[in-house]
């Protein structure tokens, strides 16, 4: 399930609440959490029906994702190593969701890759890279380079 399937569902359950509580006075704390138990109570029968259609693989997934936030489902190719960073931290409220977005390195990785490596990959479509990191301190040399593109593959720097 990802980010626009929850809030979907969020807004769903939101707009049922709405029109189940509309004889609340909502100015009162009595009718606050009266509304806040009807949307709360929607909600999550909203999600518990959505999970339980999923298959058991997914389900786990779920579970997993919900326990240890910033995971990452990876989908490993046969002899290629594939790393998955978990997102940078995010105010709850800008949350979109756990990043869905591999990337490989080719020839030797020296080090765990750096959060902003996955953003400017991303934007950039490249999934493989080659790790300059050993060669590059102290030089205008990039840090990584897309593996494809030839002499005008997409390299990548630190922010500055």
């Amino acid at each position: 399930m990802d980010f626009r399937d929850t809030s979907i569902m969020t807004q769903v359950g939101f707009k049922g609440a709405i029109d189940l509580c509309r004889d609340i006075d909502l100015t009162t704390q009595e009718g606050q959490a009266e509304f806040i138990q009807v949307f709360s109570f929607l909600t999550d029968a909203l999600f518990e029906a959505v999970r339980s259609g999923a298959d058991p693989s997914e389900q786990a997934a779920e579970i997993i994702r919900g326990n240890f936030p910033g995971t990452t489902t990876v989908q490993q190719n046969p002899g290629q190593q594939t790393y998955a960073q978990p997102p940078a931290y995010v105010q709850p409220s800008q949350q979109q969701g756990p990043m869905q977005f591999t990337l490989s390195v080719k020839g030797t990785q020296h080090g765990p890759l750096p959060d902003w490596l996955f953003e400017q990959a991303a934007a950039k479509g490249v999934t493989e890279v080659y790790d300059n990191r050993d060669r590059a301190q102290g030089t205008k040399r990039p840090h990584f380079r897309s593996t494809t593109g030839g002499e005008q593959a997409p390299a990548f720097w630190p922010p500055r």
